[in-house]
């Protein structure tokens, strides 16, 4: 059994003597695919992209059920540009967020729920990238060679981010702001990427090694943290 990475998820993939593909989400959340013992790691990337949909609503239904999930409460642990933060409640105030040494403080007033906390904190990942994101995707195109017409911040809860090949518009996760900053900036490379090469095949990532050589150590360094 391995592991691939498809857009910032976790794929178990598990190679048998059968003739098609199969995927699959446990019960705790872990993504599985059952493939046939000659298919390569492409085609089974390709074949997990084709049911985005799919695996994005079932990956959710199934964090609602195990009770795990985060309630965005006073004390629990975030990340912001990878580095740990403590999360607090502001009561007193409806709206806006700051900083207070080791703290992120979202200020929720006094009769907040889930949703809102996770939107009170998306919007400080959301406005930290919004600063970001012009100089950082203006250096990723100019490496590149390729340009994107648009560029958009999205709450996306399984994907890092996606691409429109036909519109030339790219959609970045908002939750990556708790990702360093070199993980970010290969996101920006793997969807820039997208607009030549539209699969996950040979062609894609050698041309994505050879805008961001270090990718692969990117992704797993920024795994074990």
């Amino acid at each position: 059994m391995k592991i691939i990475n498809v857009d910032g998820i976790d794929v178990f993939v598990v190679k048998k003597r059968i003739k098609n593909i199969y995927l699959r989400v446990k019960n705790n959340g872990e993504v599985f695919v059952s493939a046939p013992l000659f298919m390569n790691d492409y085609d089974i990337i390709d074949f997990v992209n084709s049911k985005e949909e799919w695996l994005e609503k079932t990956i959710e239904k199934v964090s609602s059920r195990n009770k795990k999930e985060q309630t965005f409460s006073e004390g629990e642990e975030r990340f912001f540009w990878g580095r740990k933060y403590t999360l607090h409640t502001d009561t007193e105030k409806n709206k806006g967020y700051y900083f207070k040494g080791n703290d992120i403080v979202i200020c929720v007033g006094k009769n907040s729920t889930v949703e809102s906390r996770k939107k009170a904190l998306a919007d400080v990942y959301r406005d930290a990238l919004s600063e970001i994101m012009p100089q950082m995707t203006e250096k990723c195109e100019r490496i590149s060679g390729i340009s994107a017409n648009e560029w958009r911040l999205k709450n996306m809860k399984t994907r890092w981010g996606s691409c429109n090949t036909k519109e030339g518009r790219i959609w970045l996760s908002v939750w990556l702001m708790e990702k360093p900053y070199e993980f970010i900036e290969s996101v920006v490379y793997h969807e820039l990427t997208h607009l030549r090469v539209k699969g996950h095949n040979k062609e894609f990532y050698e041309l994505l090694l050879r805008y961001c050589p270090d990718y692969k150590n990117i992704q797993k360094k920024t795994k074990r943290q």
